[in-house]
């Protein structure tokens, strides 16, 4: 087969294995989304098809000129048969394969181990992002230690470290740094040629995603003449002139999607009073599960609200008790009749890549009217 040896068919077989797995993988994701008409999987598949692409090329290149013309790394990482050339780059024993193996997990470091420290610390939303920046940057400092010495350990993990990334730190943040690292695993040194490549394939992905992006959005934003009908009903909250409510707020600690599969999601409950000159009393904040069980209380004593003053109180992601049914009951009085509060439930969630957020409006079970 041309001047092609054992190890470069191992490294291609790799290669190709992976993006046929990460491909297969990608139909999880597979869904339309509002702002970008080729839907949620259209850039990784592409990523992934570049990563195919790099890999079959640099399989006919050794195909037709064998290792004379590749970098150092190549040459020492392909096993070509010479034992010397494993000896020297320490390919050939146990200790290199479970050295692989460690690299490998450091994808699911990132993936898992920040959650376990914020639960561990009772850590919430801004010091899980605290966390997950500080892990980060410890595990980047890791990868650079060993892609000098370890290219073919880190060229194995580089893919499953960046979509770890992603959903944290986005993909035009990491892009560049990506294609940057890939190029630089695959021996190119010069920083000028890296850098015009690096341009030029960013610029093609900003112009194909960015640019579909905004004109999907403007057909959504084009002026649509109103219709017979619209506007008509009573909005969630119609103001009222009342002196205490029990009010009933439903919550989702998690939604249903693809076929019943499960998405977290963090609740915040937002108590808001839209009196400009009076105070009202929050009684009670209690949190039940879908089958009508308490979970938790969250006052205990009254809480005052100022006028025009917001309390909120947090079911955070990782909290999985309430499920689909969820529910706050919160009460409330004052001493003199006021505007109704607006009491609402905002969920939050991100999910393969995809962010989910929406509001559920309190309803009032008792109130007493002026």
């Amino acid at each position: 087969m041309g001047k092609l040896r054992t190890g470069h068919l191992v490294e291609a077989g790799l290669w190709l294995s992976l993006c046929l797995v990460l491909y297969i993988y990608s139909f999880e994701f597979d869904r339309d989304i509002e702002i970008y008409k080729f839907g949620a999987s259209a850039w990784p598949r592409t990523i992934i098809l570049l990563m195919a692409i790099a890999a079959i090329g640099q399989l006919v290149h050794h195909w037709i000129k064998g290792d004379e013309s590749s970098s150092d790394m190549i040459s020492a990482a392909v096993d070509d048969g010479s034992e010397e050339a494993a000896h020297e780059a320490h390919h050939e024993g146990l200790k290199w394969y479970l050295s692989c193996l460690g690299l490998l997990t450091i994808p699911f470091i990132y993936m898992r181990v920040p959650d376990w420290i914020a639960v561990a610390v009772s850590a919430g939303d801004s010091g899980l992002h605290l966390i997950r920046i500080v892990v980060a940057a410890i595990l980047i400092a890791i990868v650079f230690y060993f892609i000098r010495h370890h290219r073919v350990r880190v060229a194995l993990m580089f893919p499953l470290f960046f979509a770890a990334l992603l959903e944290d730190f986005g993909f035009y943040t990491l892009a560049p740094f990506f294609i940057i690292g890939v190029m630089y695993l695959f021996g190119e040194r010069r920083p000028k040629p890296m850098a015009l490549i690096m341009a030029l394939i960013y610029g093609l992905l900003l112009l194909l995603f960015v640019g579909n992006s905004f004109e999907t959005l403007e057909n959504q934003l084009s002026y649509q003449p109103p219709t017979a009908g619209q506007g008509k009903g009573k909005g969630a909250y119609g103001i009222e002139i009342v002196d205490g409510q029990t009010v009933y707020v439903p919550v989702y600690s998690h939604i249903y999607a693809d076929g019943g599969k499960s998405h977290l999601l963090e609740a915040t409950l937002s108590i808001r009073n839209l009196d400009p000159n009076r105070t009202i009393s929050i009684k009670s904040v209690k949190y039940f599960d879908t089958k009508g069980s308490l979970i938790k209380e969250y006052l205990d004593g009254e809480l005052g609200l100022g006028p025009l003053e917001t309390t909120a109180f947090l079911v955070e992601k990782r909290d999985v008790r309430g499920g689909s049914g969820a529910n706050f009951i919160v009460v409330w009085d004052a001493d003199d009749p006021v505007y109704e509060p607006l009491i609402e439930a905002i969920m939050v969630g991100f999910s393969e890549g995809n962010s989910i957020s929406f509001a559920s409006p309190g309803r009032a079970l008792i109130k007493r009217k002026e």
